[in-house]
């Protein structure tokens, strides 16, 4: 999460969204500072934020999770040794599982999907301010950038640097759903996400059908996903009081 005081911005990081990117250059060239968890949420923000601090323009960025479910693929495949894969275990234990889940099965993209995708897709955005300023799309990245910050009244300083590319994957995510059993599953799994963020389905996948209950569903994982992230918010500033520390970076 990224603060300027000076600009009197708030960003949201969300994963695989080119946070990491748009964060660095907050901080280079826009007067930015990490504060809480890199991918913390906006109410772990609330928690500990001052009236003032909780009226800065508040932006983010996301992106198509048909891409960022074959992006996760393509990075946990990545070749890493034992004491890597262990590594993991202490800082994420999702990506651990499923480092280790796609390394002893060889799993491709459709085990890999199947496995660890089996619920109605809900991420961060969850927990976004409904009145949240502004939404970078990945798709249109520079675009919306220049535009976030044409509404900070900011001028851009330079285009944004590419960071954290992501190795091994295919520049098409469309050509990971290529059977109709993996889009069948991923109109059921993505539909309503995508629909809330004004996503479409690939036009050659059409008529793509979303199930009814689906849409059922999603509003029950969002809201089971918001009390989640009050919980974590809760453990976060704990370990924070145990530790004396005002601020944290994973």
């Amino acid at each position: 999460m990224i603060i300027s005081h000076i600009h009197r911005y708030l960003f949201i990081e969300i994963p695989h969204s080119a946070c990491t990117a748009i964060g660095q250059e907050l901080i280079d060239s826009y007067e930015g500072k990490s504060i809480l968890a890199k991918h913390a949420t906006y109410p772990e923000f609330l928690r500990q934020a001052s009236e003032e601090e909780r009226t800065y323009f508040t932006f983010c960025s996301i992106r198509n999770p048909l891409d960022v479910v074959a992006t996760k693929h393509a990075h946990v495949r990545r070749p890493r040794d034992e004491q890597a894969i262990a590594a993991y275990r202490k800082r994420n234990r999702r990506i651990w599982r499923e480092v280790n889940y796609v390394k002893r099965h060889d799993a491709d993209f459709e085990r890999y999907f199947r496995h660890f995708w089996p619920l109605v897709y809900v991420n961060r955005c969850a927990a976004l301010p409904p009145d949240i300023g502004f939404v970078i799309r990945y798709e249109r990245l520079h675009e919306d950038f220049a535009e976030a910050l044409r509404r900070m009244g900011l001028t851009r300083v330079r285009d944004l640097p590419v960071v954290n590319r992501s190795e091994g994957k295919s520049a098409d995510y469309r050509s990971y759903y290529q059977t109709a059993g993996l889009r069948k599953r991923a109109a059921r799994v993505f539909g309503p996400f995508m629909g809330e963020w004004g996503y479409a389905f690939p036009e050659d996948w059409f008529p793509v059908r979303v199930p009814w209950w689906s849409y059922l569903v999603y509003p029950v994982e969002t809201a089971v996903r918001c009390l989640y992230y009050r919980f974590q918010n809760r453990h976060v500033v704990r370990m924070q009081a145990r530790a004396g520390m005002t601020e944290m970076r994973y």
